[in-house]
């Protein structure tokens, strides 16, 4: 019990030896999961289907015969999310609470009736972030990615700070491209600030 309304029942599953197939666990892994007395009924997240009859009777024996009103999916990781579907057909009135990309991705994975789905305003959305860069003089872009969880979708902003240093630029914009050079910079500079740059950079 976590509260008096706030109730556990996740379960425990020490018979796996490798957490996505790859890490070693020695102890086992916990599948967490809550739900809310309220006056409705809400579970947050399932668990790994390895371990899907006793996390619904965890549910069952907490519920003392009510149902449940509302299954929020976090996200969809088997050992959230592979559940859902008995999940869905033990509690056939249940209504699904995600962000729109939750609602995307599920029917990849379970045949579910989706008309009832619950998109809350404020709820987070996933964002995929790909940032590439590249040296003016090599052909070839680095790149790098990320994932934000944000509220807002206008909270997706990139802001760059614009450095000038001695009069010169070093960050300029062309629409969404951004440039990012201390060569004007350093073209600007005589040959005793070159000397003390290399000085504090250690070359």
């Amino acid at each position: 019990m976590i509260t008096k309304d706030i109730r556990y029942i996740g379960v425990n599953d020490k018979d796996l030896d490798l957490f996505e197939g790859q890490y070693a666990i020695p102890n086992g892994v916990s599948y967490n999961s809550y739900v809310i007395l309220d006056d409705q009924v809400a579970v947050l997240d399932t668990v790994d289907k390895r371990k899907t009859e006793e996390f619904l009777a965890n549910l069952e024996r907490e519920l003392q015969g009510r149902s449940v009103d509302y299954l929020v999916v976090n996200h969809l990781e088997p050992d959230h999310a592979s559940s859902i579907r008995a999940f869905v057909d033990r509690y056939p009135k249940v209504r699904l609470v995600g962000n729109a990309k939750t609602f995307q991705m599920l029917p990849q994975y379970f045949e579910l009736d989706l008309s009832q789905a619950v998109i809350p305003d404020g709820f987070r959305t996933i964002y995929d972030v790909s940032v590439k860069a590249k040296n003016t003089s090599e052909p070839d872009w680095s790149r790098d990615s990320f994932t934000l969880y944000i509220y807002d979708r206008d909270a997706l902003q990139i802001q760059v700070q614009n450095v000038v240093r001695d009069g010169q630029a070093t960050v300029t914009f062309d629409g969404n491209t951004v440039h990012m050079s201390n060569e004007d910079w350093i073209a600007s500079l005589d040959q005793e600030k070159i000397l003390a740059l290399n000085r504090d950079i250690d070359l």
